[in-house]
């Protein structure tokens, strides 16, 4: 498409075909349908939470503290290292 010369062939016609369009999709399951209620399937749920990893509640504590009193390094650099050294399988 050569956007540097003019139209020449003038304007085109608009067609709305969004009618048309509606009427040719198949219908659509509904979220409900696909997925059972989560008190379906308490064994899939419960498997999932037990995979979860465990919550430090001390650390979690200790990083709030260290938040409220400005004692946690949070430079943007730092951040960058540790968590590049994490994913990487490297503790910082």
């Amino acid at each position: 498409m050569d956007i540097s010369r003019p139209n020449t062939a003038g304007p085109r016609p608009v067609v709305d075909s969004s009618a048309q369009q509606v009427a040719e999709r198949a219908p659509v399951a509904s979220p409900a349908s696909v997925n059972p209620p989560a008190a379906a399937r308490p064994d899939a749920l419960r498997a999932a939470l037990q995979a979860l990893p465990d919550v430090d509640l001390d650390r979690v504590a200790a990083l709030r503290q260290a938040l409220q009193d400005g004692s946690l390094d949070t430079s943007p650099e730092n951040l960058a290292t540790d968590m590049l050294a994490f994913h990487r399988g490297g503790r910082h």
